[in-house]
């Protein structure tokens, strides 16, 4: 269970993981979210009956580990101070389309209700919402860490991982993935069609920073 803490007014560093850490990013998630989110909340204000915006908090977790509740601080977070609906959605560890394409479904239902959708997320749970923001099925993201271009991430502190370095004999006996899954849920390969925030330290040894200002750098819906 995540442990919420009093927040510093300047931002704080991004550390590649922790959930003290994820607390403290969601305060500016929330914000940048939050002005894409503003016609529908001036709308709400307006119209009680009209339901807040919905924010998708993904865990992260390697796609092999973690779990929803990994985001609870962050979802007090962005409805005491974005404004939103929280969701944490879960999905099938160890099998990466059915991890996508799982929240992909969560987003669709929810707008299917008139929902106006956003994602946040950790590491693993932010390559999901990168996704998300690419194909369209939220109206904008924002992730921690992500790894957005699956088949390029190497890295040999996560070897248990989609991330394991090349030759290791573990690197895929916990997931499901093969390199056409890799490439299709790799969000740098395409434009994104939806704004999209990156957060990421440069000292973070598990995903290249280099591939996110890449990606940053290709895209002008993507800023880092």
């Amino acid at each position: 269970m995540s442990v919420c803490v009093d927040l510093p007014k300047e931002r704080a560093a991004f550390a590649p993981h922790g959930a003290v850490d994820a607390a403290r990013v969601l305060v500016a998630v929330a914000i940048v979210l939050l002005a894409a989110a503003l016609p529908v909340a001036t709308a709400a204000a307006a119209a009680v009956a009209k339901p807040r915006p919905v924010l998708l908090l993904i865990h992260g977790g390697g796609f092999f580990e973690g779990g929803p509740e990994a985001m609870d601080c962050a979802a007090q977070i962005a409805a005491a101070q974005g404004g939103f609906t929280a969701i944490e959605p879960s999905y099938p560890l160890d099998d990466l389309s059915g991890a996508f394409n799982q929240v992909k479904e969560v987003a669709l239902s929810l707008r299917a209700q008139g929902r106006q959708v956003f994602a946040y997320g950790d590491s693993a749970g932010g390559a999901i919402a990168a996704w998300l923001a690419s194909h369209g099925y939220v109206s904008a993201a924002a992730a921690k860490s992500p790894p957005t271009a699956l088949r390029a991430w190497h890295s040999r502190y996560a070897r248990h991982y989609a991330t394991a370095a090349p030759g290791d004999p573990h690197s895929w006996r916990y997931l499901k993935a093969d390199r056409r899954a890799l490439r299709t849920y790799s969000s740098a390969n395409r434009p994104s069609a939806r704004p999209l925030r990156i957060f990421q330290s440069c000292a973070d040894t598990v995903v290249p920073c280099a591939m996110n200002i890449g990606f940053a750098d290709r895209d002008p819906k993507v800023s880092f």
